[in-house]
């Protein structure tokens, strides 16, 4: 895979992926978005920079609000070219909404895909026990918190 790629392939079903780079001023938060992934039917980056996602495996189901996407906890994800590294953006923000529909480490939502997944956001358990978790990119794990199976649940990690 492309090491500019991100990797969205979990277990996990998600609704809606943010990426927000962190500006020296923001006014608001549409000043650093990145990008932004609905999932209503397509992987279309809807902030306006055009970094598209492609899928590669994951299907669209019903989510709460409008569509989401299922992957099989296997080889399903989406990339897209954004590069998340801490080179790139120092200060940055992800975020998704997620369903697990298993809760076995090591499962990402969100993660840099370089050979060293400089930055994740998923399920881990290296961060004290088994639970939602962000990669620091330093080679550690940053806390946790449970994971409830079949609970619809807004995960973020915020690098500054």
């Amino acid at each position: 895979m492309n090491r500019r790629n991100i990797t969205l392939g979990t277990i996990l079903l998600a609704a809606l992926i943010l990426i927000l780079m962190a500006a020296v001023t923001p006014t608001s938060a549409e000043t650093g978005l990145v990008a932004y992934y609905p999932f209503d039917g397509d992987t279309n980056d809807h902030s306006g920079n055009g970094n598209d996602g492609t899928t590669h495996g994951a299907t669209f189901v019903s989510g709460t609000s409008g569509q989401a996407l299922s992957f099989d906890g296997v080889d399903d994800y989406v990339s897209a070219l954004v590069n998340i590294n801490p080179d790139v953006m120092p200060q940055m923000t992800m975020a998704a909404w997620v369903r697990p529909d298993d809760g076995s480490p090591i499962r990402q939502v969100i993660s840099h895909d370089n050979g060293g997944y400089a930055r994740s956001l998923g399920i881990d358990h290296r961060g004290g026990g088994t639970g939602w978790s962000a990669f620091s990119g330093s080679g550690s794990v940053l806390g946790y918190h449970p994971v409830t199976i079949g609970e619809w649940v807004f995960v973020a990690a915020v690098y500054d």
